[in-house]
């Protein structure tokens, strides 16, 4: 090993190292949707069990074809799931810039661009808790690393892997497998190295996981048809679609904004990702990139297409779907990857050593960004985990909750914190896992009573209302806990910082 490679390995190792500090050092992270996932991989675990109390108000709602569940099956297979799910971001803060480092030296690019994917690892999906998504981009990343293996040296166990790989991402994220089905049909079919045969077998690959989205594609267009998909795109296309270009444009910003409240959030994501779009721009042009696609080299052949179709989902898809919140916000991701991997395959020898310096201060001021920004959630979380976790008389009760200020450095983050009640003292909440069109768990007990996320004044009272039953209530914000106050159903047990405990006064 060179003494470039040892400085490579060693800064690289360190920046992960950092980063892997973030999720094993913090015990509530920062990803607004996670504490539902969590809860459904908590109801994962213990509901099998035929003695189990809370089967009185859940039941799984999942087949062996159900998308969307690789978080609760990895997370509930731990005695812990918070445990589970810190193995799990461990596995794909790991597998995110390790295999686009391995895509970018078998392109014979410059390793050290590739450390820009460390840009992207607290992108849209990670900060918005979608695990499943979060986690799937890494497995995009690996399966194409398993393709670019198979292209360059086709063998039945390579494309076993490929098939594997495939399937894990099915179960991560339907569409993702969409997604990367896409890139290997279209790699597979356009790369000229490949025998009939070959390719042949590489198509099959997408077979199983084909078939399992089509047994789940038909299960979920009857389940709540308010609206099919396809309706749905004839109407977007035809009325919506020419007003979201501007806001696509400003999405580049998704991936890094909430590590300062706004605007300087923005500016600051800003600030990451311009140096990669300034480099692209010099050195991706439409003469290299023709060169590119048909080049014999396998991994630049599919970054090509990576990129091509990662960029038409990006500027094409949708903002939502019946039944999904957010569809093309979560491919500018996939698109700054693509960037990423291309670019680094084209910087011209001259430009190395200020290419390397840049990444190397631009990862490094991210890492410190965002070290910071984990320490500080850290120490605004730790009165809530005081408050609740394992708290004796919370054993086995149910709670809920009116979550008023949500928000953290301007965003929200806090909204779905009563989900934690469940998971620290198998407590039964009002929650919105049960109430997605394709969720993985139900009410057993035909509750009706749907958890308020967007909270304001006008809603205090008849979220009362509803949980008035309840023999606990969890309060974070100033207003509600005035509000709940005066209200006089529930006084107060104790108080840590703007997070409240009340107890339901017998009547």
């Amino acid at each position: 090993m060179t003494r470039q490679h040892r400085v490579f390995c060693a800064v690289a190792t360190g920046l992960l190292a950092v980063h892997l500090s973030n999720i094993w050092r913090v015990p509530i992270y920062p990803f607004t949707d996670l504490p539902n996932h969590l809860a459904e991989a908590y109801l994962f675990r213990v509901l099998p069990n035929a003695d189990e109390p809370l089967r009185e108000h859940y039941r799984l709602d999942v087949t062996w074809y159900s998308p969307a569940t690789l978080h609760a099956y990895f997370a509930s297979r731990f005695d812990d799931v918070e445990f589970g799910t810190t193995v799990f971001y461990t596995l794909y803060l790991l597998v995110l810039p390790l295999s686009l480092v391995r895509l970018v030296s078998w392109a014979r690019g410059e390793a050290w661009v590739a450390l820009l994917s460390l840009l992207l690892l607290y992108n849209f999906s990670a900060t918005w808790g979608f695990s499943g998504f979060t986690a799937g981009i890494a497995l995009v990343l690996l399966a194409l690393v398993v393709l670019v293996r198979y292209f360059t040296s086709p063998s039945l166990l390579s494309a076993l892997a490929l098939a594997s790989v495939v399937i894990l991402l099915y179960y991560a994220h339907v569409v993702l497998f969409g997604f990367a089905a896409a890139v290997i049909l279209v790699a597979a079919i356009s790369h000229k190295g490949l025998s009939p045969r070959n390719r042949g077998l590489c198509l099959a690959t997408l077979l199983p996981a084909g078939a399992l989205a089509a047994f789940w594609w038909v299960r979920f267009e009857s389940l709540e048809p308010d609206q099919s998909v396809l309706s749905f795109l004839f109407e977007y296309y035809r009325h919506d679609y020419l007003r979201t270009l501007m806001s696509r444009a400003a999405s580049l910003l998704n991936d890094n904004k909430r590590l300062a409240p706004r605007p300087f959030g923005s500016l600051l994501s800003l600030c990451f990702i311009t140096p990669l779009l300034l480099g692209a721009i010099l050195v991706v042009g439409r003469d290299r990139m023709r060169s590119l696609f048909r080049s014999d080299n396998a991994s630049k052949h599919v970054a090509c297409v990576f990129l091509a179709l990662a960029s038409a989902c990006y500027l094409l898809l949708p903002d939502r779907l019946p039944g999904w919140w957010a569809l093309y916000q979560r491919f500018t991701v996939l698109v700054l990857l693509g960037l990423i991997w291309v670019t680094a395959t084209l910087v011209p020898p001259k430009r190395l050593n200020a290419s390397r310096i840049v990444v190397i201060v631009l990862v490094v001021v991210h890492a410190g960004a965002w070290f910071q920004y984990f320490s500080a959630f850290k120490s605004a979380t730790n009165p809530y985990r005081t408050l609740i976790a394992r708290a004796p008389e919370l054993t086995n009760q149910p709670a809920g909750a009116i979550i008023d200020d949500y928000n953290f450095r301007g965003y929200p983050v806090f909204f779905h914190f009563q989900n934690y009640q469940l998971v620290w003292n198998h407590g039964v909440v009002p929650s919105r896992i049960t109430f997605f069109r394709s969720s993985l768990v139900r009410r057993q007990d035909g509750e009706s009573v749907e958890y308020m996320e967007w909270v304001a004044p006008e809603r205090y009272k008849a979220l009362l209302d509803n949980y008035s039953p309840m023999p606990f209530l969890i309060c974070h914000g100033a207003g509600a806990l005035t509000y709940v106050g005066r209200d006089g159903r529930f006084s107060f047990v104790r108080r840590q910082g703007d997070w409240a405990l009340l107890k339901r006064v017998q009547p």
